[in-house]
């Protein structure tokens, strides 16, 4: 009941004061909690109970705190899902969590009617501001289909990663550690009554639920909440004093110095926190138009937020995360056997929380015992990252241990050959993916997002100055832009997918196909 005890606690404290500005209109804590008593009385009426598994298909409009509050205190097992999912995904996400009800409002119905049909889903339909029930899809006349394989006891979010790679995995995040990792975000942060965030990130995202949603409820702040991210109205809101502080991901930085007219003053923004990653001298230019700099964050649905780094220098924040947060402990293990080839001191970073009972941030992955094997050892976590720590202690990360493969004998990092690409002046953007080719196995595809026209050959020479041999592409793929999840990364599994079969290896030495 976590996030309808926050509710609670600030409507009775600050009721007049706003919790959301959402297209021109304040949502008070006293208005927040009168559209969650009243749709906590709708979803039991409709038959929601404690345990059952619900899934959230919302964006951020207010109907997404509003039900998620709601559905807290029925202690209900909630599975947001984003409306920007692929398909095949959603699908396969909402069969495996067994979910009974699907809560999403009108403008998203049509994406799931068909997936829901076979299922023993029932769809609940919310309008956006979380004021009504809009339509309830009437009772399955097939009998009541067996409970759902129940997760660890007093699950009460089951979050998909980022699924970058391949279907999402379902972390297992019990109340207890939800309210560790909100207390925890908050805290690392400062956040205070008197702030106000912004709230672009999709909140069913862990950075965005965790470090913006959560954290702004418990901490009776203000969100600027918006379901598609609007970089004129958050300069407007940081010219005007309005924002206090910003998270988000590089390209909604990109797009703030794009849309901004000149150099501006934010007077009352204290913190602007980036996640995932961002691109070379973004800090620089961010600074000399706003006056304030990227503040690197790390962290994953794993174990939430571990490292967030505090240096003013621009170069410090693109290369490293940061130091360990205050009860985070961040271990360097060997990589995996095959990863052979990494400089001195990288390895796999596994990250240790002291602030449960049971020491950890999250339980594990519904229904996926292997994954929880590999991932999971007592009382530490790791979600796949490589890293290492320079003298001063603060996390620089590598890659990721699933963007690196061995083929042919040599070792081939994504994440290498990308900081290369991005190193060159007219590389805006730049992703290396894993695809399947019928002679070499695993092949790397290379796709960049340019700044000008580009010829393959200028990129070539610019990688064999930078790069061995076996790292310089052989093929390259322009895009006008690069697909990403709904929580910013780059969609990797997009990139595959939607190019047709691997043209050839695109490693020097081991030529085409």
């Amino acid at each position: 009941m976590v996030p309808f005890d926050w509710l609670e606690k600030a409507a009775a404290e600050r009721p007049g004061h706003p919790a959301y500005l959402w297209r021109g209109t304040e949502i008070t804590y006293a208005e927040f909690l009168r559209r969650a008593e009243a749709r906590l009385l709708d979803f039991r009426h409709q038959g929601v109970s404690p345990g059952d598994h619900v899934v959230l298909l919302l964006s951020n409009t207010p109907a997404f705190p509003v039900a998620f509050c709601a559905l807290s205190r029925i202690r209900a097992v909630m599975l947001p899902l984003s409306p920007s999912y692929h398909r095949h995904v959603m699908a396969a996400l909402i069969e495996e969590s067994g979910a009974r009800y699907l809560v999403t409002t009108p403008e998203h119905a049509g994406l799931v009617q068909d997936i829901l049909a076979p299922l023993p889903t029932r769809m609940l339909m919310v309008d956006e501001s979380g004021e009504s029930l809009w339509a309830a899809a009437p009772a399955k006349r097939e009998a009541r289909a067996p409970d759902p394989e129940p997760p660890v006891p007093g699950t009460a979010v089951l979050c998909p990663t980022s699924g970058s790679t391949g279907i999402p995995k379902l972390i297992m995040i019990t109340s207890d550690q939800l309210r560790a990792r909100v207390v925890h975000s908050a805290e690392s942060t400062y956040c205070t009554r008197d702030d106000v965030i912004l709230g672009a990130l999709p909140f069913l995202n862990g950075f965005g639920r965790d470090q913006v949603f959560l954290s702004a409820l418990m901490s009776q702040a203000t969100v600027l909440l918006q379901d598609r991210f609007n970089p004129r109205e958050v300069l407007r809101a940081c010219a005007s004093g309005t924002l206090t502080y910003l998270v988000g991901i590089g390209f909604m930085y990109r797009a703030l110095m794009d849309a901004a007219p000149g150099r501006m003053t934010w007077p009352r923004t204290r913190l602007c926190m980036v996640g995932a990653s961002f691109f070379p001298k973004m800090g620089d230019e961010f600074f000399s138009r706003f006056g304030h700099h990227l503040h690197n964050n790390y962290g994953s649905g794993e174990y939430s937020q571990a490292c967030l780094n505090w240096d003013d220098d621009p170069e410090s924040n693109w290369r490293f995360v940061g130091r360990p947060l205050p009860g985070c402990e961040i271990r360097i293990l060997p990589a995996r056997a095959d990863a052979e080839g990494l400089a001195p001191g990288v390895g796999e970073v596994w990250v240790h929380s002291l602030r449960t009972p049971d020491g950890r941030l999250s339980s594990g992955y519904y229904r996926r015992p292997q994954d929880t094997a590999e991932h999971y050892r007592g009382e530490w976590a790791h979600a796949g990252d490589l890293g290492r720590f320079d003298e001063q202690g603060r996390l620089e990360l590598i890659g990721r241990t699933r963007n690196m493969v061995k083929f042919a004998g040599v070792q081939v990092s994504g994440e290498t050959i990308e900081k290369a690409l991005l190193a060159h002046p007219d590389v805006a953007e730049a992703a290396v993916v894993w695809d399947r080719n019928r002679v070499w196995g695993e092949v790397v595809r290379v796709f960049v997002v340019a700044r000008r026209p580009l010829e393959q050959a200028e990129l070539f020479e610019h990688c064999r100055r930078v790069l061995p041999e076996h790292m310089v592409p052989r093929d390259v793929e322009f895009l006008p832009a690069l697909p990403r999840t709904p929580s910013g990364k780059v969609d990797r599994l997009a990139l595959v997918g939607a190019r047709g079969p691997a043209p050839g290896a695109a490693a020097g030495q081991l030529g085409q196909e």
